[in-house]
């Protein structure tokens, strides 16, 4: 429902990680997966898409070209040669999102 709004009041853009993975969830804050979130209550909704990446194609009175993207994956900062984390703890609280996009 709120990510219905959320796309209507920004005027429809388009939702590129889920233009190029329909099927996934895409959590980026998820305790199920991330052992760097602390779940403060047991209602806790520990599994949400929070950060996103959308394109606009339409900007009144200005004519844009689709833009192109090729990739767009979720990306768990991990910690890097740290033998003293546990298994399964990110840097971060939640995952961002990374995309590349083809500029002509």
């Amino acid at each position: 429902q709120y990510y219905r709004e959320m796309l209507d009041i920004l005027g429809g853009p388009r939702d590129l990680f889920r233009e190029l993975n329909p099927a996934p969830a895409g959590y980026t804050w998820n305790s199920r997966e991330n052992a760097f979130i602390k779940k403060e209550a047991v209602d806790d909704r520990d599994m949400q898409r929070l950060d996103y990446i959308l394109a606009v194609d339409q900007v009144p009175g200005h004519r844009l070209s689709p833009l192109q993207c090729s990739v767009c994956n979720l990306v768990a900062p991990k910690a890097l040669n740290s033998p003293n984390l546990p298994e399964g703890f990110d840097l971060s609280d939640h995952y961002g999102i990374e995309a590349f996009f083809t500029v002509e």
